[in-house]
C-alpha cells in the first residue's frame, strides 16, 4: 500500500488554484496556507472561494489536503499576550480548513520560554481544546514535531503523545511527522539503518502512536542529524539520503498517511515535479 503523495502548493490567485497546481505535478495530496504564515491577521474565504475550492477538489480527485498555520503561533508561550493571540490565530486558519472541507491544520507548538517544559505542555493543550471548541467540525488538528533545541516545545514524540493526552479529543487531533526535522532534532541519526529506524519506529509507535500521525512532512535535512538547525532539503541531496527515505518508506508505518513535500525545489521554487517523483521512487 503506498500512501498519497504531493507537496505544499502556492495559494496565490485563490486557494482552489493550488488543486490544480498540485495535480499538473502529479500530486495526490497537497498542503496550504490558508492565509499568510507570518501575519496574525487571517480572514475566511468567501462563498464563491468556498464553492471554487470545493469544486477544483472534485475535479482534480487530490485525496488529502491539509493547511499548515502561522509561524507566529506559540501556545506555550510564558506571555499570555502571546498566547492568546496565537490561540485566535490558530482558530482562524482552523476555521479556514473547516471552510474548505480540508483534512486538517498542521501546527508547531511553539517555545515554553523562562517555564518548564511541562509548564508549555499543559498551556498548549489547553490552547487546543479552547480552539476545537471555538471551531466545531471534522478537521483535524495536528502537532508537528520539531527541530527541537533551546526552549522549542515537541522535539520528541513523548512531549507530543503528552500534549495529545492533555486535549483527549483523538477525534480532532493528532501529529504530522516532519522526517527533517526528526532527524535534526536527533530522535533518529540514520534512516536507512535497519536497527535505528527500528528503534525510531518503536518509540514513536509506543508515545504518539502510528494511527495518531496523519501526515508526513518528507524532507530531507541540508543540517546533520542532532544540528537543531531546521534548514530543509530536495529529497536524496541532504542527509537523510535516498536510501533513509526508502527504509522509511518500505517500513510502511505510515503507508495510511498524506506524504506532502516540503523542499527548496530543484530552482529553490518550492517543491516540483522532480521531487515527486524521487520520492515516489521510494516506494517502488
Amino acid at each position: 500500500m503506498r500512501p498519497l503523495l504531493g507537496m505544499h502548493v502556492s495559494a496565490a490567485g485563490g486557494a482552489y488554484r493550488a488543486l490544480y497546481r498540485g495535480k499538473d505535478m502529479g500530486a495526490e495530496a497537497i498542503q496550504i496556507f490558508g492565509a499568510s504564515p507570518r501575519s496574525y491577521v487571517a480572514n475566511l474565504p468567501g462563498d464563491e472561494d468556498v464553492a471554487a475550492f470545493r469544486e477544483a477538489r472534485e475535479k482534480t480527485g487530490i485525496g488529502a489536503v491539509y493547511l499548515h498555520a502561522a509561524y507566529l503561533v506559540n501556545l506555550s508561550s510564558d506571555t499570555p499576550a502571546l498566547r492568546a493571540r496565537s490561540e485566535k490565530n490558530l482558530a482562524a486558519h482552523m476555521a479556514i480548513a473547516e471552510a474548505l472541507g480540508a483534512d486538517g491544520l498542521v501546527f508547531h507548538p511553539g517555545s515554553y520560554g523562562a517555564q518548564l517544559p511541562e509548564d508549555g505542555i499543559r498551556l498548549t493543550a489547553a490552547g487546543m481544546r479552547r480552539v476545537l471548541e471555538s471551531v466545531p467540525g471534522k478537521a483535524r488538528l495536528l502537532i508537528e514535531n520539531t527541530a527541537a533545541g533551546g526552549t522549542k516545545l515537541g522535539g520528541n514524540p513523548e512531549e507530543i503523545a503528552a500534549m495529545l493526552a492533555e486535549v483527549g479529543d483523538p477525534e480532532r487531533t493528532g501529529c504530522c511527522l516532519d522526517t527533517a526535522h526528526a532527524f535534526e532534532s536527533g530522535i533518529i541519526d540514520d534512516y536507512a539503518d535497519p536497527g535505528t529506524l527500528g528503534a525510531f519506529l518503536e518509540r514513536w509507535n509506543s508515545t504518539v502512536g502510528f494511527a495518531r500521525t496523519y501526515a508526513v512532512h518528507a524532507n530531507d535535512s541540508k543540517t546533520l542529524a542532532g544540528s537543531h538547525n531546521d534548514k530543509h532539503e530536495n529529497i536524496g541531496d541532504g542527509h537523510i539520503g535516498t536510501d533513509g527515505f526508502r527504509a522509511l518508506a518500505g517500513s510502511g508505518a505510515f503507508s495510511h498517511a498524506a506524504w506532502v513535500l516540503e523542499v527548496p525545489g530543484i530552482d529553490d521554487l518550492g517543491p516540483d515535479e522532480e521531487n515527486l517523483k524521487r520520492l515516489r521512487a521510494c516506494f517502488a
